[in-house]
Parts: structure tokens; sequence; C-alpha cells
């Protein structure tokens, strides 16, 4: 049984620049926008728009909440956080808290925020723990956000083109029922961050410990989990599906067409027996193109593409708009 489909929107980006408080105001500034990229009306609370708040200390921005559009039984909520003075909030396994670091996490059967470096951020329920998607080191750029009514995706995009990413939600389809495979809301709820080094690929290889919806093992690697359902415990999980981008793939036809697939990147336990965790929903494989373009037929968009640079073409992924 496959879970409805999601529709993607494109939000637009914000700049910030090389401290950990100025890249949490651009997802702030981001998920409070009442417009998308294209000027269409957006309006927190409804459709594919989360509610976004932020926590501030001294008025500086410590952490950005949300709770989605879409209510399901599990009440999720998730989290960015991050600090340029020491903390100790609770850390996800392998990672370990360090300061300048944005951090990102999920809670499910949430209640109300009570403080990101707590036990429990929103009083009740499972959190995940903190992993790191992006460090100041990677310096100024421009924060990208998609959205759509059970998740969120993030690309930081560096100066030079590179990104760091993140994505929190019920971003995979799990097809299945069982309590083995699904929570109760026939959903899984979970993270990806990139960690402290570039993404370096996209629909290609998936093998290595900077791919996007990747799995390393050690501190600072690219991380993908889930809870596993019915538990506050963590299950490793990363991409499978990878298309050679080596010879310039461009996913477009002899006629210059262009071809996409959506619902064709499978996730997978880390642990043997490797078990097939679902698709990655309303997502799909692509050719060469650039973070934050938008594929469309002249009049509506189709998909937003997503990858591993913002300056030129290279190795991409695409978000489905499901108009």
């Amino acid at each position: 049984m496959a879970l409805p489909t999601m529709k993607w929107r494109y939000v637009g980006s914000s700049t910030y620049g090389a401290s950990i408080d100025a890249a949490l105001d651009a997802i702030y500034t981001l998920g409070t926008s009442a417009t998308y990229y294209d000027g269409s009306a957006r309006t927190p609370g409804s459709n594919q728009a989360a509610t976004y708040s932020r926590f501030q200390s001294g008025g500086t921005t410590e952490a950005v909440y949300a709770t989605p559009p879409t209510s399901t039984a599990l009440a999720a909520k998730w989290i960015f956080a991050g600090s340029a003075s020491a903390k100790s909030p609770t850390m996800a396994s392998p990672d370990t808290w360090a300061t300048n670091h944005l951090l990102v996490s999920i809670n499910k059967n949430s209640g109300a925020f009570n403080a990101w470096d707590a036990a429990a951020p929103f009083t009740s329920g499972q959190f995940f723990g903190y992993w790191r998607a992006w460090d100041t080191v990677a310096g100024s750029g421009s924060c990208h956000m998609w959205e759509c009514e059970e998740a969120v995706m993030l690309f930081f995009v560096a100066s030079a083109g590179t990104v760091r990413a993140c994505c929190a939600g019920a971003f995979i389809d799990p097809h299945s029922t069982d309590a083995a495979d699904a929570e109760s809301d026939e959903r899984v709820y979970g993270i990806y961050n990139a960690g402290g080094t570039n993404v370096s690929t996209a629909s290609g290889n998936s093998g290595s410990n900077t791919s996007w919806m990747g799995y390393g093992a050690a501190n600072d690697n690219c991380h993908t989990g889930i809870f596993f359902p019915g538990l506050g415990t963590i299950q490793t999980i990363k991409r499978i599906t990878e298309y050679d981008v080596t010879t310039g793939m461009t996913h477009r036809l002899t006629s210059g067409s262009y071809i996409y697939f959506q619902d064709n990147m499978l996730m997978s336990a880390t642990a043997s027996p490797n078990a097939a965790i679902g698709n990655l929903r309303a997502m799909g494989t692509f050719g060469l193109a650039t973070v934050g373009q938008v594929l469309s037929d002249g009049v509506n968009d189709i998909a937003y593409v997503i990858g591993v640079n913002g300056s030129t073409a290279a190795d991409a992924a695409i978000l489905f708009r499901n108009v």
C-alpha cells in the first residue's frame, strides 16, 4: 500500500554569513516566507507549508523548529539547532557535539517545544538525537528550501558552488502496514544529514560516506536514519539506487526532451540483511544539473533540482511537484 503522493514546492533561497546563527536565521526566513520562489502565495500551516518557530538566547538564534502541515497520528516535528557556545544536547551516534555546527533532528509523539539542548526538546515523545549537517568552515552561501506535506529538504550552497544538505520528516514510503516495516500511521520518520563534508553524489555512487541519502559510520560523515517502527531507537539506512553519471548522462532523449521518473530511489538498512526500507517519496534520479534549477513544461513546474553543485551542472536528483 502506497502513501499519498507528495507535492514538493520550492520555497526559494536565503543568503547567510559564516556563523551558525546566520544559517539558522536563513532557515527561519524561508520557513516563515509568505511566498514561494515564483511569487505564488505560501501560507504556513497549510498545504505543503510547515509552521516554523525559533528560539533565541540574548537575541541570537539557537534553534528553528517546525510542525508539518499534515498532522499524522505520531505528531512529528523537526528541529535545526546549534551554537557558537558550549552546549550539551542529545547527539545521535556516531556524531558528537561541536560548536558552530548545524544540527538536525526529529521527534515523534511530540508535545510543546521545551529546549533544544534538553533531553526532551519537545517535552514528550521520542527524540532522535542530533546529527551534523553543516558547519561554519563551509563559509557563507545560500540556503535553499523545498517542502512537501510531511518533509523538508535543505541545501546549503557555498560561494564555490559546493553543497551540504539535510532532510527531515516522513520522506520514505515503506509500502507496508506491517508493524515491523512502518509506524501505526503507515509511515517511517527520520533524517538525512550531509555531515562535515560536501555532498559528492546525488544520483550517482551511493556507497560514499559523502553521498546524498547515504551513510558513513564515522563522526561527522553523512548519515541517514529512521526510528525503528514503534520504538525510539535508530535504524541506520542508505540509498542503494545509483546511476552512472560519469559519461555526462543528461536524462534527455534524442529529440532533446527530458525523460524523468519518480519513486525510483530505494533505501536499505545498513546492517545485514540490508532489508529494503522503502523508496524516497516523490523523488527521482536525474542527470547533470544545478541546485535550484526548475524542470518545467513551460507552464507548470514538473520537478526541482537538488544535487552536488549550485554553480555548474553536476550529478543531480529531482523532487517532483505533482501539480
